[in-house]
């Protein structure tokens, strides 16, 4: 049986070590999820470059993000925004929350196609099949990571709750890359920590 001190003083050590590790990530930064590459914070840009993304949120999702989770990569020139998920998690596309519904089952269509729930997402994004390739994809997918290194020129990513399709592109004449979801319907002014951190 564990000792109940042994229990108080494994606490009492991970709990600092824990909080240590979450400072220097938030430090530190993280990579792109694309290149590899070491992402800005939205504090090191400059305000040109801190404008220019703050325009397509005001203005194409009409909301003011959080800055302190937005990213971006100098390199692929993508925008990591605060439904992506990197100021928590660092881990990429499968951590990304739905901007629709803040569902945090945003994935690529390779899992749905296993499953053989995919005729929902071609309904749900019927206008979207002739432009985007996965919606027709006949490589069949056996999951997420038969997508993760597909070369589709567009790989969107879709949201398993609600079926909004996501898109990386730039929009008017920004030079950024912003995760666009494909959709009527209306967007969160607010990313919601559905993990508690």
């Amino acid at each position: 049986m564990i000792d109940i001190e042994l229990l108080i003083i494994i606490a009492v050590v991970s709990v600092p070590l824990l909080i240590a590790a979450r400072w220097l990530v938030r430090r530190v930064g993280c990579d792109c999820h694309q290149c590899g590459n070491r992402m800005s914070f939205f504090r090191e840009l400059t305000p040109e470059e801190q404008k220019e993304i703050l325009q397509y949120f005001r203005i194409h999702e009409n909301r003011d993000p959080d800055t302190s989770a937005i990213f971006l990569c100098d390199h692929c020139l993508i925008v990591y925004d605060d439904f992506s998920g990197e100021k928590k998690s660092m881990s990429g596309d499968n951590r990304s929350l739905c901007k629709v519904c803040n569902s945090p089952y945003v994935n690529y269509l390779g899992h749905a196609v296993r499953t053989g729930v995919v005729a929902g997402f071609i309904e749900a994004n019927s206008k979207y099949i002739e432009e985007v390739e996965c919606l027709r994809c006949e490589r069949k997918p056996s999951g997420y990571g038969s997508c993760v290194f597909c070369d589709t020129a567009i790989k969107p990513t879709l949201c398993y709750d609600c079926h909004t399709l996501y898109i990386w592109r730039q929009v008017a004449s920004s030079k950024y890359k912003f995760l666009v979801p494909l959709t009527d319907k209306a967007i969160l002014k607010r990313c919601i920590d559905v993990w508690g951190n």
